[in-house]
């Protein structure tokens, strides 16, 4: 996204984005790889956090330490329906969740 003017920083969202003026965005496409040969593709909501057109986020936040826990939040979340299966130990994953 280096083609958009930087903006200022939103909490812990440190990467964000200018968008004012712009009529079309490029995202990037990222996935969350589970396991392989299963990846997760994030929509738009998924990857970009927009507070308003002159601050627009990536919606993550990094860890100081490889050790630390991840969190794949509610932002990345939000276009899928999570299913647990507690009795088998799996998790899945489809389509058109919370909007």
């Amino acid at each position: 996204m280096a083609q958009y003017p930087r903006a200022p920083a939103l909490s812990i969202l440190d990467t964000c984005y200018d968008l004012t003026g712009y009529n079309t965005v490029k995202v990037p496409t990222i996935g969350l790889l589970l396991d392989p040969g299963l990846t997760v593709n994030l929509d738009f909501t998924g990857i970009l956090y927009v507070a308003k057109l002159s601050q627009a986020c990536l919606a993550f936040a990094g860890n100081n330490d490889p050790s630390d826990v991840v969190i794949v939040g509610n932002v990345q979340q939000r276009r899928f329906n999570v299913v647990h299966d507690v009795a088998n130990l799996r998790i899945g994953f489809g389509a058109n969740g919370c909007g």
